[in-house]
Formats: C-alpha cells, structure tokens, sequence
C-alpha cells in the first residue's frame, strides 16, 4: 500500500519506492491493500454485514 500511495502521492510519512513483490504492484486492483481485497471478495460477509445495516436502519426509523 506505501508503494501505491506514493505513486498517487497520497501517502503519510516516507515515500516507498519500491514496488512489493507480492501485493498489488502494478496498480491492477485499485487502492486496497490485500487485506481489504480479501474481505471484500468474501460474499458471505458483505450480505451479513449489509444485513445488520438494513436491520440497523429499520430499527432507528421505527424509534
């Protein structure tokens, strides 16, 4: 992510210049890091979590 976020200068603190090796080097998946890919991929999640909002939202117009 250091690598990216200096390339698009929006990095805090030292640049890094040097691309990783492993994570997202080329700038093919946009600016999460792999954690945040990972998360993102996994659909079970995001319907539970979208649910919970849902949910969430439901309650608070009601109260």
């Amino acid at each position: 992510m250091a690598y990216w976020a200096t390339v698009k200068d929006i990095n805090s603190g030292q640049p890094e210049n040097r691309p990783s090796d492993i994570t997202n080097p080329n700038d093919t998946k946009g600016a999460g890091c792999k954690h945040t890919l990972l998360v993102l991929s996994n659909n079970t999640w995001l319907i539970k979590v979208a649910s919970v909002i849902h949910n969430y939202i439901n309650y608070m117009e009601k109260h």
